[in-house]
């Protein structure tokens, strides 16, 4: 039995498109977890205050976040003129 990491999968949106995704393995998700932890953290800390520089920097970190799930995630994509 072999466990493949990556999966290709086709756009859903744009023919001929397709995007090789790592999956999701406990250690995967341990080391996203741990890339996310400080950033998330400081993010909440931001969102709770009242001047508009702190929400304006945690509405940075949130963009930071979701950056870092696709640069985590996606390996490759193909067929994109």
């Amino acid at each position: 039995m072999s466990y493949e990491s990556l999966v290709i999968v086709e756009s859903l949106v744009a023919s001929g498109v397709k995007f090789t995704v790592a999956k999701m393995s406990f250690g995967r998700r341990t080391e996203l977890m741990r890339q996310v932890r400080e950033l998330a953290r400081r993010m909440e800390f931001l969102e709770a205050g009242r001047d508009p520089g702190q929400k304006m920097d945690a509405a940075l970190l949130r963009v930071e976040i979701e950056r870092l799930y696709v640069r985590w995630g996606l390996r490759r994509f193909r067929g994109w003129s």
